[in-house]
């Protein structure tokens, strides 16, 4: 793994909480995965089969607050560093959003089943999953009261 992938990854949080035996084994097993510009690095609801971490290039993360769309709000850039699929470690879900590639974007791919065993091993990375959680649960009632207050005008 190159130098550049090495700094990018460990912007992450969740990946600095992990000792160094933990992060080299769970790279060692990892694949680089390349979406040219507009193609969807996740979809919203669909079961996360392996966590991603954004090391070059970008994307775009939209929720959709209903099956129709129309109400989609954009939560936000991603950029080196970021990560997709984290949170379906706290509760088991599908990905929370859709993360499109403003441009060719590359990203570290880690099966999500290789992380379970080393989780059970280190405390430190569930605190740092419960912080990344409440992050984004601030982000989304903040956009939950935005639809709110914009239905009622």
């Amino acid at each position: 793994m190159t130098p550049d992938i090495v700094k990018s990854l460990l912007r992450n949080r969740f990946l600095r909480s992990l000792s160094d035996d933990t992060l080299s084994d769970l790279l060692a097993g990892s694949e680089l995965a390349k979406f040219p510009k507009g193609d969807t690095l996740s979809k919203q609801g669909e079961p996360v089969t392996s966590l991603m971490f954004i090391v070059s290039g970008g994307g775009e993360a939209r929720m959709e607050a209903g099956a129709s769309g129309p109400d989609a709000m954009e939560l936000g850039s991603l950029q080196p560093g970021d990560d997709i699929g984290v949170l379906s470690l706290v509760d088991g879900s599908g990905h929370s959003a859709t993360v499109t590639a403003l441009d060719a974007t590359e990203a570290i791919q880690i099966d999500i089943e290789d992380v379970w065993p080393h989780l059970n091993t280190n405390p430190t990375a569930y605190r740092v999953l419960a912080e990344i959680a409440m992050d984004r649960l601030v982000t989304t009632r903040r956009w939950l009261q935005t639809l709110t207050l914009g239905a009622g005008n």
